[in-house]
């Protein structure tokens, strides 16, 4: 994933320090506008990996519902065709 495609925020959360600083972490993903957040985790360091992890998800979930079921190959067919030498 490019790090240029991602707008990254700080938000409040309900592990906040007294001093005010957030520790809730949230992701824009711009090309596909996907827009997750992490704030249960105690630090920005956590909450940032687990909205990576949110977003890696999100991102594979829209592809799969973008799949075109006309562009599926059966797979028996697939594998007959790679013997004989076609290639993809």
């Amino acid at each position: 994933m490019n790090e240029k495609e991602l707008i990254i925020d700080t938000c409040s959360s309900p592990n906040d320090p007294v001093v005010g600083a957030y520790v809730g972490i949230q992701i824009r993903h711009k090309p596909s506008k996907i827009v997750v957040k992490s704030v249960k985790m105690k630090t920005q360091h956590e909450n940032r990996l687990e909205a990576m992890e949110k977003l890696k998800l999100e991102l594979v979930k829209e592809r799969f519902c973008s799949i075109d079921e006309n562009d599926l190959v059966d797979g028996e067919q697939f594998f007959r065709e790679l013997d004989s030498g076609k290639s993809y």
